[in-house]
């Protein structure tokens, strides 16, 4: 299911998915454009200004028209604009209030240039742990009003410990580095997190939901 990674720095979160990752490999079907995938996310809208990078689902060597990008309804939901990652234009999106952002652009991939017309619903963020420790470190408050939790260091070690909030139930914890591209780890196990890697950790709502978490080493 962990086919591609999310990347956050310094405030701008690189979307192949959801922290999540498991959605493109759900939703990403036969018949389905490169991006209906993020009309079935919830994006949150947290009091720290979380960049998105909105991409297509699958390897793409393509890029986003210049020009071709016009916001039809929601722009007081968020920031949208063409902004180059790697070197080709994609869609950087900055969620400011709570609603729905509606808009359409032009995808050139090769030859071929497709149209698309997107919904992207954003949520109010709610943190769904009551306790989150890692070794010594009491990463609670930074997940109290955020998604993420950046750790400045080399190195981290000690076990992971969560506990969901009300309502809410622990669904994986997956571990990201440069050997282990998704390597699950069990609620209570010791873990060592080095520089450049994090845990991506997914717990879901009574209704099945999902809100995805990140703690990263940078």
């Amino acid at each position: 299911m962990r086919q591609k990674r999310g990347f956050l720095k310094s405030g701008v979160l690189v979307l192949f998915t959801l922290i999540a990752a498991a959605f493109i490999a759900t939703y990403a079907m036969a018949g389905d454009s490169k991006f209906s995938y993020l009309e079935k996310t919830d994006y949150r809208v947290t009091k720290r200004t979380m960049n998105y990078y909105l991409l297509p689902s699958g390897d793409s060597n393509g890029q986003c028209v210049k020009g071709s990008l016009k916001v039809l309804s929601g722009k007081e939901c968020a920031g949208i604009k063409l902004e180059k990652l790697n070197g080709k234009l994609n869609i950087l999106m900055s969620p400011k209030k709570a609603g729905t952002i509606k808009f359409r652009f032009k995808y050139k991939e090769g030859k071929k240039t497709t149209s698309h017309t997107l919904s992207i619903k954003l949520v109010k963020y709610v943190c769904p742990v009551s306790k989150v420790t890692l070794g010594s470190k009491d990463l609670t408050s930074r997940l109290k009003s955020s998604f993420y939790c950046g750790i400045k260091g080399n190195k981290l070690s000690g076990k992971i410990n969560i506990k969901a909030g009300k309502g809410w139930k622990l669904e994986n914890i997956f571990l990201f580095d440069n050997h282990n591209p998704g390597k699950q780890i069990k609620n209570g196990s010791k873990v060592t997190l080095k520089k450049g890697s994090f845990l991506s950790i997914t717990l879901k709502d009574k209704k099945g939901i999902p809100n995805g978490l990140t703690v990263d080493l940078y």
